[in-house]
This record gives structure tokens, C-alpha cells and sequence, in this order.
């Protein structure tokens, strides 16, 4: 999963892109209720678009491991140990 900056998006290793505000993914206490940055929502399905195929389980897992990492070194590391984007955990 790479990050965009400029575009504010990721893009998985399917080729599927999103949009996540500054980077940031959240998950609600409903089962798929993904959100982007503060006021934005990341659709997982359209059932109104055939253009655009719903998210698949591998799509999902990469999307949770990324996560579940962030959040692993988040627990580990305190504020004037956090790495920047770029370096290594």
C-alpha cells in the first residue's frame, strides 16, 4: 500500500486507489463503516455502479495490516521516537 501525498490517496497493491485525508483511515463501530480524514467516507461497494467492483477480502486485509501496523508502532514508540513517513519502523 503506497501513500500519495499530493493526491491524498492510496493506492493498493491491486491497483485500487482511495482517498484518505492526510493520509488518515478510520473504522467505525459499524461492520465496514471506513472513514477518510474527518468528514469523508471510503466506499467499500456501490451497488448503484457496476463500474466500480466491491472491495475484495485481500483488498480488505491489506488495508487492516497496514493499519494494524501503524498502530503497533504507535503503542511502541513515544512522541520524540516517532519516525517520519519515511524512515524505517
Amino acid at each position: 500500500m503506497i501513500y500519495d501525498v499530493v493526491h491524498n490517496s492510496y493506492t493498493l497493491t491491486t491497483g485500487r486507489r482511495f482517498y484518505a485525508n492526510r493520509g488518515i483511515v478510520g473504522l467505525g463501530p459499524q461492520a465496514g463503516d471506513l472513514s477518510s480524514g474527518y468528514d469523508d467516507g471510503i466506499e467499500l461497494e456501490r451497488d448503484w455502479d457496476p463500474e466500480f467492483p466491491p472491495w475484495t477480502v485481500a483488498e480488505r486485509r491489506e488495508l487492516a495490516d497496514e493499519m494494524i501496523r501503524r498502530w503497533e508502532r504507535f503503542k511502541r514508540v513515544g512522541q520524540a521516537e516517532w519516525p517520519h513517513e519515511n524512515e524505517p519502523d
